[in-house]
C-alpha cells in the first residue's frame, strides 16, 4: 500500500475503526495529518467528517474544545456569526 496509507480518506477511516475500536488516542494520532493539512487529500469534502471525527475523539478524552478547534484552525471563510448578504443564497 505504501503512500496510500499517508492519504486523508485512508486516515478517516483509520480513525473511524479505532474510535469504534474505543481508542480515542489512536483515532486523534490518525486525523492529525489531515486537520494539519499535510495529509494529500483526493475528496477535500471528507475534511468534514475528519472535525466531526476530531471532536469525538476530543470529548471521549474530556476535551471540552475539542469541538471548536479543528474548524476554528482550517477555516479560511467568513466569521461563523456573519450574516449573509442575501444574494447568494435563499434561506
Amino acid at each position: 500500500m505504501g503512500d496510500q496509507t499517508r492519504r486523508g480518506e485512508i486516515r478517516i477511516t483509520t480513525a473511524m475503526l479505532w474510535l469504534a475500536q474505543d481508542d480515542p488516542h489512536a483515532a486523534t494520532a490518525a486525523l492529525a495529518p489531515v486537520l494539519d493539512g499535510s495529509a494529500p487529500m483526493v475528496w477535500p469534502s471528507r475534511l468534514t467528517q475528519a472535525f466531526l471525527l476530531a471532536a469525538s475523539a476530543g470529548g471521549t478524552l474530556g476535551d471540552e474544545g475539542a469541538a471548536e478547534r479543528p474548524w476554528s484552525a482550517r477555516w479560511t471563510g467568513p466569521s461563523p456569526t456573519a450574516r449573509c448578504c442575501g444574494s447568494c443564497c435563499t434561506w
